[in-house]
Order: C-alpha cells, then sequence, then structure tokens
C-alpha cells in the first residue's frame, strides 16, 4: 500500500505543479492587465479567475480522493500511519495557498472590472491581494513556495 501512496503522491504533485503554474499566470495577467482602460479585456480576465478558482477548488478535492484510492478508500482520507502523511498534508496546505491565491485575484478583479478608470480608484480592488511589501509577490503564492517543499517523495 506504502507504494501505492507514494506513486499517488507523485502523480499528484504533478497536477498540483501544473495548477500552480496556471495561478502564476494568473498573478502575471493581473499586473498586466489590472490598470487597463478595457472593460472587456478586465471582464474577461475576471472570468478567467472565476474559473481558475474553482478549478483549483476542484483540484485539491480530486487530490484528497486520489490519495484515499491509494489507501484503498473511497472517502478520500489518507491513512494516518503512512510514512507519507506528512507529503500529503503538505500537498493540502500548498493547494490551500493556490485556493487562497486564486481567490485573492478573483476577487480583486471583481472589484476591478466595473471601474471605468481603475487607475484612478485602486483602493477598491488593489487591496484583495495580498502582497508581501518587502518581496512583491502575493504571500498566499510566497507560501505555496513553503508549502510545496518536501510535497513529492
Amino acid at each position: 500500500m506504502e507504494l501505492r501512496i507514494r506513486d499517488a503522491l507523485r502523480s499528484e504533485y504533478d497536477v498540483l505543479e501544473t495548477w500552480a503554474a496556471k495561478v502564476y499566470a494568473g498573478e502575471a495577467e493581473y499586473h498586466r492587465l489590472c490598470l487597463t482602460a478595457s472593460k472587456p479585456q478586465r471582464r474577461e480576465a475576471a472570468e478567467a479567475a472565476y474559473n481558475l478558482f474553482h478549478d483549483v477548488q476542484v483540484a485539491g478535492v480530486a487530490m484528497t480522493y486520489e490519495i484515499g484510492y491509494a489507501c484503498g478508500n473511497s472517502g478520500g482520507f489518507m491513512w494516518s500511519a503512512s510514512r507519507y502523511i506528512k507529503n500529503y498534508a503538505r500537498m493540502n496546505d500548498a493547494y490551500k495557498d493556490l485556493v487562497y491565491a486564486a481567490a485573492e485575484l478573483y476577487h480583486a478583479w471583481d472589484a476591478n472590472r466595473w471601474l471605468d478608470d481603475p487607475a484612478a480608484n485602486t483602493d477598491a480592488w488593489a487591496n484583495h491581494v495580498t502582497m508581501n511589501q518587502a518581496t512583491g509577490q502575493m504571500v498566499h503564492l510566497e507560501d505555496y513556495e513553503i508549502h510545496r517543499v518536501g510535497i513529492r517523495p
């Protein structure tokens, strides 16, 4: 069973990394378009951010079920005596970080997309994204980078 769990974690880690790349791309798109005057572009970005938020949540739930199947149950529960329980916990934390980052991007876009001039009203939308002032990075993506270390067995 431990080999199945290890293999499932490795496979799911690759899926996690794919979703992380999409969230990072969403962040880049946010920084590229958030001050543009084009409402259609910003509305399209808001819709994409919502879809990303939803899809990352679904991927996190799917991961719990895949690991559960590897453990021999259909309820999405990790075998607590497994040597890989810490890997699994870190993967859950990493998915939470991605969900929080995607949620912040969506909420910022949701406030931004209705404005005629977002540059004139940054307080209305920019505070939805929690940034580390020292690094200029999204806090939840920094947390993701911390949690992803040691996930893949």
